[in-house]
Formats: structure tokens, sequence, C-alpha cells
């Protein structure tokens, strides 16, 4: 009796675990909210200012037809830049939104547990099939909560873990996909990366751009796009492990963060470049729609020097 005790009392804490880590997905989730609103509201605040001051200082001139067309212009350019901040802040909200759905469903998951079946002990703990209280079974093993796999997906979508949260269409074979283009050349990595965010269950566009840009200066500052480069020259080559491929992996680097489902071979493009993905997730908390990937990876910005990474 005691020993079903124990157990049940150790099921008990294992689901307040879990229910514990989708509060905290939660609060991380609706702080990313208030950090994207008050991104919103400070670029569209500053998008106002500078308008404000362009039309200050080429009020004095609209009197002439020069000046007109001039004003004309800069609150076209205004408008325009307001519009690419409203795009931003849609873009964001979206990805959070999806967020938080996931995290709705995994709730409703470990909320179902409760559905059904006998209290026990008076903690509330359903009982369930012929055996004693406790925590559902998941399968064949021992006790789970259901929608923890989807817990631990959207734990890699929120913190910027490896594995990423996958659509449907992501998840199909890859020999049943579209060829890639392979070998070296820039529209043949593009290719790979658009396929390496399908495989990674990326597609909301602004995050898709995101990636793509970064990748794209990595891969030109790398090997100049060449998927069978290999450096035998550097330090890793002389501890035994070249760099290879357009993105430049070490052998032991690729295997750490290499996406299933994908080649082995380093100078396959589309291998190279979900690594690349993961890599930059797990290594550098790079989050899931990539926008931040030039601040945390310096090779990936085009607006800084090259850097190894």
């Amino acid at each position: 009796m005691q020993t079903g005790a124990d157990g049940a009392a150790g099921s008990y804490r294992q689901g307040w675990s879990a229910v514990s880590g989708l509060d905290a997905d939660t609060n991380a989730t609706a702080a990313d909210g208030r950090s994207a609103g008050e991104q919103g509201r400070g670029g569209a605040s500053g998008v106002r200012d500078s308008a404000r001051s362009q039309a200050a200082a080429i009020a004095p001139a609209t009197g002439t037809p020069a000046g007109s067309r001039l004003m004309v212009s800069t609150m076209d350019e205004r408008l325009a830049a307001m519009q690419q901040q409203i795009d931003t802040t849609k873009a964001q909200n979206r990805l959070l939104a999806a967020r938080l759905r996931q995290v709705a469903q995994a709730y409703r998951a470990s909320a179902a547990m409760g559905g059904g079946g006998r209290g026990m002990g008076g903690m509330g703990m359903p009982s369930f099939g012929g055996g004693g209280g406790g925590m559902p079974t998941g399968g064949g093993g021992g006790g789970g909560i259901p929608g923890l796999n989807a817990l631990s997906s959207l734990s890699s979508l929120g913190r910027g873990g490896p594995g990423g949260v996958r659509s449907a269409s992501a998840s199909r074979s890859l020999a049943n996909s579209e060829p890639v283009p392979s070998g070296p050349g820039a529209e043949a990595f593009r290719a790979a990366i658009h396929r390496a965010l399908d495989i990674k269950g990326i597609t909301d566009p602004v995050a898709r751009r995101y990636w793509e840009i970064g990748m794209m200066v990595v891969a030109k500052r790398e090997s100049d796009f060449n998927n069978v480069a290999v450096n035998n020259w550097d330090s890793n080559a002389k501890a035994g492990d070249p760099t290879v491929g357009t993105l430049q992996f070490k052998g032991t680097t690729f295997d750490a963060y290499h996406e299933p489902g994908t080649s082995h071979d380093r100078r396959d493009n589309v291998a190279q470049a979900a690594a690349f993905v993961n890599y930059a997730m797990g290594r550098y908390g790079v989050k899931f729609d990539g926008s931040d990937l030039a601040a945390r990876i310096q090779q990936a910005d085009p607006t800084r020097p090259a850097k190894g990474y």
C-alpha cells in the first residue's frame, strides 16, 4: 500500500513539474510579447519623429516645385518605413500567437488526464485502466503526461533549442520532395536554405528571410558558395578534423548538430543548412524566427567584418 502511495506521489510530482514547465513557457511568451510590443511602439515612434524632423527641414522650400516634390518623396519614404515596421510587428505577433496556441494545446492535453475515472485518495488524481491510481501511461512505458512531446517541441521554439517545431509538410520524406540543385553556386545554396527551413518547420516569411540573409552571408564568407571546399591548412585541419562544405563545418560539429533525415555528407547543401539552423539555435541561442541571427553570429552580419563562428 505504501509503495502504491509513493508511486502516486512521484507521478503527481512529475505531473506538477510538467505543468510548471508549461507555466514557465507561458510567462516567457508573455514577456516576449511585451518586448515585441515595446519594440513596435519604439520603431513607430522613431519613424514618426524622423518624418516630423524631415518635414520641418524641408518646409521652407515647399513653396517651389522642387521643394514640393522633395516633401512628397520624403513622406513616401516615411510611409514605406512605417509599413515595414507594421509588417515586422505583425510577423512577430504571428509567431507569438503560434507559441501560445502550442502552450494551450499542451495544457489541454495535460488537463485531459482529469476527465473520467475515479478519484484517488482525495487528491483528485484519476485512476486509469485496471491498475492503481496515478498518471496515465503513454504507450508501453512508464507514467507520462499526454502532450509532453509537444511541450518539448514548444521549448525548442520558445527558447531556441536545436529541434524546432516542424510543420506537417516538413515531416514528409525527403525522397518525395522536389530535388534541390546540387553543386556550388549561390542559387543552389539558396534553394538548399529554403529546403532546410521547410524541414525545420520555419514557415513564416519574415523568419525565413532572416535565416536566408544570414546564411547567404556566412556561405559567401566561408566558401564563396563552394559545397566541395575543404580547408586543409587551419588549426582544425592540423588537429585532423578539417572543415568541409559550403558552411565549413568540422566533422564533429556537423555530426553533433546533424538534422535526422538529411545526408551525412558534409558536401550536401541541405544537410549543411539544416545543421546550421540547429547549431545557431543550440550553440548561440538564436531565436527560432532568426531575428537575432546577425546579432548573435557576427559571421552572418553583413554590416560587420567577417569572423569565425
